[in-house]
């Protein structure tokens, strides 16, 4: 009788234990599902909000394009509009009075930055001849003040995304 007693006890603490083991192993269950469900939730909003940047972040640079695209051609329309005035003082009655230096002009592309060509020589004998006037240079320095508007604009665009990045840090 003891030994049935000792048997019956044993079969109910293990039925006991199983039955524990089965009704915690649902509630893990169930945690798990849950977090299973709130994990695909965070996954489907992270993968919202990384669209919406994404999106946000291509309006941007379409704005961004779009006024770099407007800027220059402006840059390019002024700058048309200096070489036409430019022409046509080249062409007027009054141009070619005032005479210039022989090396008026590679002094002023020198100052201007133009870089000159090491082998050519400063002055050669033909231009050595024929003297330089205002009509002669006029056209180099609207050449070389549209490089330094046009590297001015690029500067002024870099200054701006950098300021730009750095409220973002």
């Amino acid at each position: 009788m003891i030994r049935l007693c000792i048997v019956v006890a044993v079969v109910s603490l293990l039925a006991g234990y199983g039955a524990g083991w089965y009704v915690n192993g649902l509630r893990w269950e169930k945690d798990w599902l849950s977090a299973d469900k709130v994990a695909r939730e965070l996954a489907a909003d992270k993968a919202g909000l990384e669209a919406k940047i994404r999106s946000e972040r291509e309006g941007r640079l379409a704005a961004v394009d779009k006024a770099a695209v407007l800027e220059r051609a402006l840059a390019d329309a002024e700058g048309e509009v200096i070489i036409k005035e430019v022409l046509r003082y080249v062409q007027s009655d009054t141009a070619g009075d005032c005479s210039l230096p022989d090396d008026w002009v590679r002094i002023h592309n020198a100052a201007a930055g133009v870089p000159r060509v090491p082998d050519a020589p400063a002055v050669d004998a033909r231009e050595a001849e024929t003297a330089r006037t205002d009509s002669d240079a006029l056209p180099v320095i609207a050449s070389n003040y549209r490089r330094c508007r046009e590297a001015m604009t690029r500067l002024e665009g870099l200054q701006a995304w950098t300021a730009q990045a750095a409220k973002f840090k």
